[in-house]
């Protein structure tokens, strides 16, 4: 496989995920509904709402959240050559959440998902075995998230 065709495969896949269906007739991963990626299914949650744990859930929507604006972050700084290993146990942590905090948080995803798309420019070559491995687990790591994130949005609501 080329770097453009992987290119355009992992950012097709990533965008679907964070921002939903790009085309509703042709969907990957999500439901062909507007807004059913991450970012639209949380932006119908106010703060209240996002941190809210269910009985038995072992972490918040809000959570969740915090901890794919880290991963999407660590992926970034991982695909620049920069191998730190970040502390994984505190990205759960959202501080105090407010709907401030909540849209901010909100606006933190969004930034970091197109901050490591912008990554994936003509230039990168996508040879080496990690950066192949570390997007699609990255891409892996998100749907993920996201299927957790609908989940508790339901019951957050």
């Amino acid at each position: 496989m080329d770097a453009k065709t992987f290119r355009t495969a992992t950012a097709t896949v990533l965008t679907e995920i964070c921002d939903g269906p790009v085309d509703a007739k042709l969907t990957w991963v999500v439901s062909n509904t507007p807004g059913s990626g991450v970012l639209g299914t949380v932006s119908a949650l106010n703060a209240e709402q996002a941190k809210h744990r269910p009985a038995g859930a072992s972490h918040s929507v809000a959570e969740h959240v915090a901890h794919m604006v880290f991963a999407l972050k660590l992926a970034r700084q991982y695909a620049a050559g920069t191998i730190a290993p970040g502390d994984w146990d505190s990205s759960w942590n959202t501080g105090d959440l407010d709907d401030a905090a909540w849209a901010a948080l909100q606006d933190a995803l969004r930034a970091a998902y197109q901050d490591l798309l912008a990554f994936e420019t003509p230039d990168e070559t996508f040879d080496s075995f990690e950066t192949v491995c570390g997007f699609c687990a990255t891409v892996a790591h998100a749907a993920y998230h996201l299927g957790a994130i609908r989940q508790l949005a339901v019951i957050a609501k």
